[in-house]
């Protein structure tokens, strides 16, 4: 059994059964490789079949989001739009599937921040959302992971707030208007990491008491 295959195998699991169970549909393309950080909307499971890196030989063309619809029970595969290997991490958006920018990638100073939104799930339409910060904004790489309930975009520096303030800064960019608000929050303590993450909190089976 080769690895897709085992994939395919261990992909469905019944919480009321609490157990694996085989799907024996194969995927239109096969022979993809799977890549990581996929995310689940609207009861589809997608990822990319693989993960950029700049010295990478694979071309853009190779690349896709695969996707396994849970009710359904079958796999789809999803062309992606020109130079979009530059954006490899998945996130939702108002229950749209999106791709941004690696939030380990340096980038230069007043570069909008860019999103490519798939609004059109049947006829694969991609469209593109590019978002203007303030230039008097003295940042770190500014990115994305999703947006909260009222359908704003959710943006943060992916580095601790500094030392001597404490001081994280999260934005909020309206699409319709597209406006920018700005969120300070004080007095948080210090990860241990190099890295930080800020997310929406949503709704889970599981407890956050228990973790």
């Amino acid at each position: 059994m080769d690895n897709w295959s085992t994939l395919i195998a261990n992909v469905k699991f019944s919480l009321w059964a609490l157990s694996w169970r085989k799907i024996d549909i194969v995927p239109q393309a096969s022979h993809l490789e799977f890549g990581s950080s996929g995310i689940c909307v609207g009861g589809v499971i997608q990822w990319r079949n693989t993960r950029y890196y700049p010295k990478c030989s694979r071309t853009v063309d190779d690349e896709v989001v695969v996707a396994f619809d849970l009710k359904e029970e079958r796999f789809q595969v999803i062309s992606l739009p020109g130079g979009f290997s530059c954006m490899p991490c998945l996130v939702e958006l108002g229950g749209h599937l999106a791709a941004c920018r690696d939030p380990i990638e340096e980038l230069p100073e007043n570069v909008p921040v860019e999103l490519w939104i798939l609004e059109d799930y049947d006829n694969w339409g991609w469209v593109n959302e590019r978002i203007t910060l303030p230039r008097d904004i003295v940042r770190p790489p500014i990115y994305t992971n999703g947006a909260i309930q009222a359908g704003e975009i959710l943006l943060h520096a992916n580095l601790p707030p500094p030392v001597s303030t404490h001081l994280l800064e999260i934005y909020y960019y309206g699409r319709n208007k597209r406006s920018l608000r700005k969120i300070e929050i004080t007095g948080l303590p210090l990860p241990d990491s190099e890295f930080m993450n800020v997310f929406n909190h949503v709704e889970n089976l599981v407890s956050l008491r228990d973790i």
